[in-house]
C-alpha cells in the first residue's frame, strides 16, 4: 500500500470516495440505484468500507450524512479498530455536522466546492478556524480547479491541502483540463484527485496512469467488492507514477 503524510498524519493514497453512496447526479441514470442501496442502506456502505480496509487501505472520503456516519461506526465495529477520515462538509447545519464528525477518526475536513469556489475571504478563514478549532486539518474541495487553487494559495489561508476533479477526458473538469492541471503543478499543497474514472467512462487502467503524477492520493468511487479488488489491484500497478509531476515540498 503506498501512503502519504499531511501534517505528519500516514493515509492511503488510493481512498474510497463517496458520491455513489450519496446517489449524486453524476451518475446519470445510475444515481437513483446508489441511492437506493446505499443512502436508504447504510449497511451496504459499511460492507465496503470493511472490504476495503481489510486489503490494507486506510481512509475514506465521506460526507457527514447520518447513513455514512451509521456505516463507519458499523465498520469499526465490525473490524475492531478505526481508520481515518477525510470528510467534505456542506452547505447548511455546519454545527450538526461537525457533531457528526467528532464521534469518529477525523483527520481531513475539507469545504464543500459551492462554498469554496464562491471565493469568500471570511468564509474560507472562519472555516480554517473551526478546523483548527476541532483538531482537523483544513482542506478545500474544489469544482474550479483552474480558478480556485490558485487564487487560494496567494491568499496564505492555513489550508493544507486540495480536492479536485481531473480526469484524462476532461469532464467535470472546470474552467478547463490544461488550466486545472497547471494550478496543480503549481500549488506546494497536497492535492488529492476526484472524479479520475470521470465517472464511470474511464476504466482504472486508463485513468490511473494520466492521473497518479499528477496528486499525493486518489478518491474513487467503488460500488462493490469486485470494483473495490480491480482498483486496489491496477493502483499497485501504478503507484510508482505517484506525484512525479508535482511540486517538491
Amino acid at each position: 500500500m503506498r501512503t502519504f503524510f499531511i501534517e505528519g498524519k500516514e493515509l492511503s493514497s488510493l481512498i474510497i470516495g463517496s458520491s455513489p453512496f450519496c446517489g449524486s447526479l453524476q451518475f446519470k441514470e445510475k444515481a437513483p440505484v446508489y441511492f437506493k442501496k446505499f443512502f436508504e442502506q447504510p449497511k451496504n456502505i459499511t460492507e465496503l468500507l470493511v472490504h476495503f480496509s481489510k486489503k490494507g487501505y486506510n481512509c475514506a472520503h465521506l460526507i457527514p450524512f447520518p447513513p455514512m456516519i451509521w456505516a463507519a461506526k458499523e465498520s469499526y465495529k465490525r473490524l475492531g479498530y478505526s481508520f481515518p477520515l477525510i470528510f467534505t462538509i456542506m452547505p447548511g447545519d455546519m454545527d450538526m455536522q461537525w457533531n457528526l464528525m467528532k464521534k469518529l477518526d477525523t483527520v481531513v475536513v475539507s469545504l464543500h466546492g459551492d462554498e469554496t469556489d464562491k471565493l469568500n475571504k471570511d468564509t474560507i478563514k472562519r472555516f480554517s478556524e473551526s478546523c483548527r478549532k476541532n483538531n482537523v486539518i483544513p482542506a478545500l474541495s474544489t469544482h474550479n480547479g483552474g480558478i480556485t487553487i490558485p487564487w487560494v494559495d496567494e491568499q496564505g489561508f492555513d489550508i493544507s491541502a486540495y480536492l479536485v476533479p481531473f480526469n484524462k477526458t476532461g469532464a467535470h473538469v472546470y474552467p478547463s483540463l490544461e488550466e486545472t492541471l497547471k494550478a496543480i503543478k503549481q500549488t506546494d499543497k497536497t492535492v488529492i484527485g476526484m472524479k479520475v474514472l470521470s465517472c464511470g467512462d474511464l476504466s482504472p487502467r486508463e485513468a490511473f496512469p494520466f492521473s497518479l503524477p499528477m496528486v499525493d492520493a486518489l478518491t474513487v468511487g467503488m460500488v462493490t467488492k469486485g470494483e473495490i479488488d480491480e482498483d486496489c489491484r491496477i493502483f499497485e500497478e501504478y503507484h510508482h507514477l505517484l506525484g512525479q509531476n508535482r511540486k517538491k515540498k
